[in-house]
């Protein structure tokens, strides 16, 4: 938890710099896909579970999110 004692995940987006599908992915491009898929995992997320908990749904929920609204993209969350 953060010093506002809001539940906080830890963990690291990652994203190719070329793909076939969506062409070259810069610095901006991959920063907006990450946020607009942070952002639509955290309006889903129980913010009463334990941290340890929290982060682990998070970042599943990432990666599925990813996986599905960019298939294609080759993105990878990890912890």
């Amino acid at each position: 938890m953060n010093a506002q004692r809001d539940a906080v995940a830890f963990g690291a987006i990652g994203m190719p710099l070329r793909t076939e599908v969506y062409g070259r992915v810069d610095a901006d491009r991959a920063a907006s896909l990450s946020e607009e898929i942070t952002e639509e995992v955290a309006n889903r997320m129980d913010y009463d579970l334990p941290q340890g908990i929290f982060c682990e749904k998070f970042i599943l929920a990432a990666r599925a999110g990813f996986k599905s609204k960019y298939p294609r993209l080759g993105a990878t969350v990890k912890k």
